[in-house]
């Protein structure tokens, strides 16, 4: 998804916000509104570079629950997944894989993420064309075959548009966890450009 003729620069692709308790539901941990992705392959792409705000794949802030289950993500532009402003995630048996900037971000305190059986790997690179990797070179994970399926079909159909000009600097983390709470199980974290994972401003991580 994403569009070079557009004002927006910075599109992202599924979000889901809301700035007010007034809605909350107890269905959802006390999160307003829900949102679940899965079994989709999502490939984002825009021509802008601001990461710090809307220029990722897939954006969670505020009162507000996701759950991405099973599904392949990257984006060529950006980020992956951010979850941020007391937000709550769950990511099941999904990966986030090549993207531009950080594959998962997760900030502010009261921001809780939990992930399980996932790939965030190759990640932080900067934005460049995509190109097929050779899956069998990555390191694994117990995966379900469908998963690594998904990815090559991915990346071999250049789908997305082109970047052209403008592009984000390498030079990011896999994962970046900032003053909030994250819980990963049986996830591989591997082979992005900064580091596997980073963690600041007291974050917990488990």
């Amino acid at each position: 998804c994403g569009t070079e003729n557009t004002a927006d620069l910075d599109q992202i692709c599924p979000t889901v916000a809301v700035f007010t308790d007034d809605v909350a539901s107890p269905e959802l941990g006390g999160a307003g509104i829900g949102l679940t992705l899965a079994n989709l392959s999502i490939v984002h792409s825009v021509p802008g570079t601001d990461i710090w705000n809307r220029n990722t794949a897939i954006k969670a802030t505020g009162n507000v629950g996701l759950c991405v289950r099973n599904c392949f993500v990257t984006s060529r532009s950006g980020r992956g997944i951010v979850v941020s402003g007391q937000a709550a995630a769950d990511l099941v048996e999904s990966s986030l894989f090549a993207c531009a900037g950080t594959g998962l971000y997760v900030g502010d305190e009261g921001t809780d993420v939990v992930v399980s059986k996932c790939n965030i790997v190759n990640n932080g690179y900067g934005g460049r064309p995509m190109k097929t990797p050779s899956i069998a070179s990555l390191p694994s994970v117990e995966t379900n075959s469908d998963m690594l399926a998904i990815i090559q079909d991915s990346l071999s159909i250049d789908t997305a548009p082109a970047l052209v000009g403008r592009m984000v600097p390498s030079g990011h983390s896999g994962v970046y966890v900032e003053a909030a709470s994250a819980v990963f199980d049986d996830t591989l974290i591997a082979s992005s450009c900064l580091t596997g994972m980073t963690v600041v401003r007291s974050a917990e991580v488990r």
